[in-house]
């Protein structure tokens, strides 16, 4: 097992592999990129912990971070305001993150010093990144941990899921200021990445959310969630909707929202929606449900309900000033 307490490692502009193997051999090959960890005669992962610890790449360019934990058995931890992170700050394009988890990826609790969250985090600020790239069978994020691609000048990377069984996002109370979130955003001139969710069981609680959105003249990506089941339930602090969304608060226009599934559920003020509340034009929601689309309640205490909309959000002309 791997544990990273109080810790990091760092490249400029290398690769970072980061493998906990309990049985069997890795063997180094050469390719034309440079070297590369084959897993083929690894019989046993083990786990990965990162304990307030930082693996990043903040490079000129070409940086590419890759964790590795299982096949038959393996977990990856990111806890007390860890982080994993690619920030591209030169023109020439950087890699991506790969993570493989093979039973639970989970990200949970705050920095108790200074209440930093745990995030898998790529930033494109001058070239661009490569995407985020998760498998697994679990994937947990709460109060305030998330998964996120952000675009200034250049485009954003895709963030591509596929945990077998279930995804939970959840701040853990309806007060909590923070919350769980995967999200693509642009604040400049570069697109923001597009969203592919694909599981079993998703559950978005407490404010959590899937979102892509602009704030500035890039557009937002599309967001696709495959999944079985769906709850999206409830608000967060300020009440803030979990929510699925495809969204604008800039000149930019919103992606298209695209959720297949056997059943779908929306309550206490949940939202599916794509929308804008600038200038940008608001995208397409489409929704495949087999099974069934249940809408129901309102946000508690409120009168404000449960929705799935494409909307045009005209806001107080102090707030579209601010």
């Amino acid at each position: 097992d791997i544990t990273m307490n109080s810790s990091r490692v760092s490249t400029l502009s290398g690769k970072i592999d980061v493998a906990s193997v309990k049985q069997g051999f890795i063997d180094l090959n050469s390719t034309s990129t440079g070297w590369k960890f084959d897993y083929q005669k690894t019989s046993e992962f083990g786990e990965i912990k990162l304990d307030k610890a930082i693996i990043d790449a903040i490079t000129p360019g070409g940086g590419t971070i890759n964790l590795q934990a299982g096949n038959q058995a393996g977990n990856i931890s990111l806890q007390n305001g860890s982080n994993v992170v690619i920030q591209n700050q030169g023109f020439e394009p950087s890699g991506g993150i790969n993570i493989n988890a093979a039973q639970t990826l989970e990200m949970i609790t705050l920095n108790p010093q200074n209440n930093l969250s745990s995030n898998i985090r790529a930033e494109s600020l001058l070239g661009s990144t490569g995407d985020i790239s998760i498998s697994t069978q679990h994937l947990i994020s709460s109060e305030g941990q998330g998964i996120y691609s952000y675009a200034l000048n250049a485009s954003g990377g895709n963030i591509i899921i596929n945990a077998s069984e279930s995804i939970r996002l959840e701040s853990l109370s309806s007060n909590s200021i923070t919350t769980a979130q995967i999200e693509t955003a642009s604040f400049g001139k570069g697109k923001a990445g597009n969203i592919l969710v694909s599981t079993d069981d998703l559950t978005i609680l407490n404010g959590s959310r899937i979102s892509s959105v602009t704030r500035s003249q890039g557009n937002s990506g599309n967001v696709t969630v495959d999944a079985k089941s769906i709850e999206v339930n409830g608000v967060g602090s300020g009440f803030l909707a979990s929510l699925i969304s495809a969204g604008t608060l800039g000149e930019g226009n919103a992606g298209n929202l695209l959720i297949n599934t056997d059943r779908l559920t929306i309550s206490n003020g949940g939202r599916v929606d794509s929308s804008t509340a600038a200038q940008g034009n608001a995208g397409n929601v489409t929704i495949n449900a087999k099974e069934f689309i249940e809408v129901n309640g309102t946000v508690p205490g409120s009168i404000n309900p449960s929705l799935i909309i494409s909307s045009a959000n005209l806001l107080d002309e102090l707030l579209r000033l601010s």
